[in-house]
């Protein structure tokens, strides 16, 4: 018997958690945190730490994980890509001593590995057993699903779709997919070399509610227009890791005859990808009392002639020349007199919760009255537009079934494609669907 068990809510953006099992075989793909469901009872910056050492069974309890029952002694996962609503909820099960292997690409293996380096200790990445992947390549997980992986494009790098293979069919999923680099039509064609026909697709949805209609290749010149005439410092508030956005700031620093800056946690992770040189210095912070592992990686890797401390930024004389990128979450390590003139631009994703939206706020309230600079949001989004999506499916044309989540309104898409059956899109958490 072959079927698919989802341990998440359809609608709910992020915290992905499917399994597939056949025969007896079990593989996950992508085993995220639904930070929604996290925010009902904590607040995942200051507790998270603490999250992962409560009983397995209490969190089960609370749906933050799977039942415990369909965890077992080695729990085999395929990853997207390393955003921690498609990774996150592996860390609890580390704390409790259970062994995971993770599947994915080397660069996505890279990135997820040194984000798990900065948030537990080392010793716990002993339970975790890293399987690179080939690219457009097919691989055996267990006796019972091969997988290829394809290379799409989202808002962090190494981001990839998958086509399974079992004994009796064929699925696609997406995870989180847009289409501003790897076209619609790449993407059709890639799953085509590999198989004739999908027999199901399960997709995301995120795009149904857009806030922003830019597309990566928009962000360069917005930037300019707004940054061109920046008297002081420039501060790009962001948590990413994509690439090609840093190589906009770096290209736009270049423009404007400004160094970029780039605090070290987003350097590490940049350093992950081979990409710090996207970047001219790194900000270590000289007030700490231990230098965390990583950091020390960073610092013997990178070399001392290109790590600042907060000094150099304080120093007024330096402000005009910098462009400085770092994450909300150290935004008060900006406790010094800033030079008139200076402008803030946010570059994250758009919330879906009513935690996101409080911490947007946050951040703009911060930036107004403490930075007094004026604030630009600038983000193109990471998911695929509502009508894109619905030419995917189309152009895949799965035989036998979609499933819809990760979206704040999956139903929508059933008025879209009315004329196709079998469209899931009222998932809840623990539902069961046998593949016929």
């Amino acid at each position: 018997m072959e079927k698919i068990a989802f341990f998440m809510n359809s609608n709910e953006v992020g915290g992905n958690k499917v399994m597939l099992n056949v025969d007896g075989c079990s593989i996950w793909l992508d085993f995220g945190l639904s930070l929604k469901q996290i925010s009902r009872y904590f607040n995942y910056v200051l507790e998270g730490r603490q999250l992962s050492k409560i009983d397995l069974k209490k969190l089960a309890e609370k749906e933050l994980i799977p039942s415990i029952s369909t965890l077992e002694e080695r729990v085999k996962i395929v990853v997207s890509h390393a955003h921690l609503d498609h990774y996150g909820g592996i860390i609890p099960l580390l704390h409790h001593g259970i062994k995971v292997e993770l599947y994915a690409p080397e660069d996505t293996l890279k990135l997820i590995k040194a984000r798990l380096s900065q948030n537990i200790s080392v010793s716990l990445l002993e339970n975790i057993a890293f399987y690179p992947l080939h690219v457009n390549t097919s691989t055996k997980i267990n006796d019972c699903v091969r997988i290829v992986p394809i290379e799409v494009d989202h808002s962090i790098d190494a981001s990839y779709s998958y086509i399974l293979f079992t004994d009796n069919h064929t699925l696609f999923y997406t995870g989180d997919i847009r289409f501003d680099y790897v076209k619609i039509r790449d993407i059709i064609d890639s799953v085509k070399k590999h198989t004739e026909s999908i027999d199901y697709m399960l997709t995301e949805f995120t795009g149904v509610l857009r806030r922003s209609i830019l597309h990566e290749q928009d962000i360069e010149n917005v930037l300019k227009d707004i940054l061109v005439d920046a008297q002081g410092l420039i501060v790009i508030f962001t948590t990413g890791t994509y690439s090609r956005r840093f190589s906009v700031f770096k290209h736009i620093a270049e423009y404007l005859e400004r160094d970029v800056v780039i605090y070290s946690s987003l350097a590490y992770l940049l350093y992950a990808l081979g990409k710090v040189n996207l970047v001219d210095y790194i900000w270590i912070s000289k007030k700490k009392q231990r230098m965390p592992s990583w950091e020390k990686e960073l610092l013997k890797n990178v070399g001392y002639d290109r790590i600042i401390n907060e000094d150099y930024i304080k120093d007024k004389s330096n402000q005009k020349s910098l462009i400085l990128i770092m994450p909300p979450l150290h935004k008060l390590k900006l406790d010094f007199e800033l030079e008139p003139g200076g402008i803030a631009i946010t570059s994250l994703s758009e919330p879906f919760d009513e935690e996101g939206f409080i911490s947007q706020r946050r951040l703009e309230n911060f930036i107004l009255d403490w930075l007094e600079f004026p604030v630009y949001h600038v983000h193109a989004s990471g998911h695929a537009a509502a009508n894109e999506i619905r030419k995917l499916v189309l152009g895949l044309n799965p035989r036998k079934g979609v499933y819809v989540f990760h979206s704040p309104a999956p139903e929508v898409f059933t008025r879209m494609v009315p004329f196709l059956r079998n469209i899931e899109t009222r998932i809840s958490f623990s539902q069961e669907f046998i593949l016929r």
